[in-house]
């Protein structure tokens, strides 16, 4: 970031936020993770038949 300044004494303050797009990429960050994460354990139990006799757990 660069923008001028008269000759002086001068305060710059800058301030980094989270913006509305910055919050949504966030939790859809944290949605695809936790997919990811649980994605192992949704194909055991939908590959599951009950012919096996065990179960496992996630």
């Amino acid at each position: 970031m660069e923008f001028s300044l008269e000759p002086g004494e001068h305060l710059v303050q800058l301030r980094f936020a989270d913006t509305l797009v910055r919050r949504w990429s966030t939790r859809l960050s944290l949605l695809a993770l936790f997919l990811l994460l649980l994605a192992p354990c949704a194909e055991r139990i939908t590959a599951w038949n009950g012919s096996s006799g065990s179960r496992t757990n996630c």
